[in-house]
Formats: C-alpha cells, sequence, structure tokens
C-alpha cells in the first residue's frame, strides 16, 4: 500500500478577538477544518491550542501537511476560505502568523 508523504507543513497561528471565540471555534470545527481537510494534496489537518510558552505567541494553531505548497493556492482550498462564514469570522483574527515549512528531503 503506498502512502502519500507530506513535502510541506502548513502552519496558521491566531489569537481571536474578545467576543468572537464561540463564533471561531464553531467555524473551525463545522466548516473550515473539515472542507480544508478534504481538498485534494492535503493530506491531514488539524487544530491545536498552545499550552504555554514565550509570551505573545498566538493561542490557537491550525497544521495542514500537504503535497505540495501548491495546494493553498488551488482553487477548493480558497472556495473553503471564502465563504460568508470565513468573511464574517476571520476580521476576528488577532495576531495570525501563516508559516509554510518545506521537508528537507522534498524538492522545493
Amino acid at each position: 500500500m503506498s502512502r502519500v508523504q507530506a513535502g510541506f507543513h502548513y502552519v496558521v497561528e491566531t489569537d481571536v478577538a474578545v467576543g468572537g471565540e464561540d463564533d471561531f471555534q464553531a467555524w473551525y470545527e463545522q466548516e473550515h477544518l473539515p472542507g480544508l481537510s478534504k481538498v485534494p494534496g492535503c493530506i491531514r489537518a488539524r487544530r491545536l491550542m498552545r499550552c504555554e510558552g514565550p509570551a505573545g505567541l498566538p493561542l490557537h494553531v491550525a497544521c495542514y501537511d500537504l503535497e505540495s505548497a501548491q495546494v493553498t493556492e488551488s482553487e477548493p482550498w480558497l472556495a473553503v476560505r471564502h465563504t460568508d462564514w470565513s468573511s464574517r469570522v476571520r476580521p476576528l483574527f488577532r495576531n495570525t502568523r501563516r508559516t509554510l515549512f518545506v521537508h528537507p528531503s522534498s524538492p522545493a
């Protein structure tokens, strides 16, 4: 059985504006993460929350294992990012960081 290897790891970290936590959590669990996990080229999608660390780092972390760097620019990925619910929740993001990592043995 052949298993696709993730050559790229995409991480989105953010905090949420006061009063927006419930909508943010529902959006991520009901729409956003399930949608992105089904995009061709997305091998794995998951959410985490930071336990502790240096002050100023965002609390919420989403991690995506991807076949290629182009997955985040694909039509299916962008369709999930541009829903009405996404447009309502995204302005609640604070202190957001997006980082794309490449596996050392992956052709960039």
